[in-house]
């Protein structure tokens, strides 16, 4: 039965589910690629709140981008 869950699941959504598991791992480094092309690699400050990453650079500097911008994702053992 779980195999038929895994099939029926949206590609997309299993992305995003894949992503906000290894974003709470915060020895991974992740380097995401927005759908524009640019790469951006993320800082161990980062979560995911309302269907957005929020990254936090310093104290000050937040950066939110949204899951929807996100093409792929590549993940780095640190």
């Amino acid at each position: 039965m779980s195999n038929r869950k895994k099939e029926q699941e949206n590609p997309q959504d299993r992305f995003f589910s894949l992503l906000k598991r290894y974003i709470s791992i915060k020895t991974i480094q992740i380097v995401i690629t927005m759908r524009s092309g640019e790469e951006i690699i993320i800082s161990s400050n980062r979560d995911i709140i309302n269907e957005e990453l929020v990254i936090t650079e310093n104290s000050k500097a937040v950066r939110r981008i949204p899951l929807t911008e996100i093409r792929k994702a590549d993940l780095y053992a640190a």
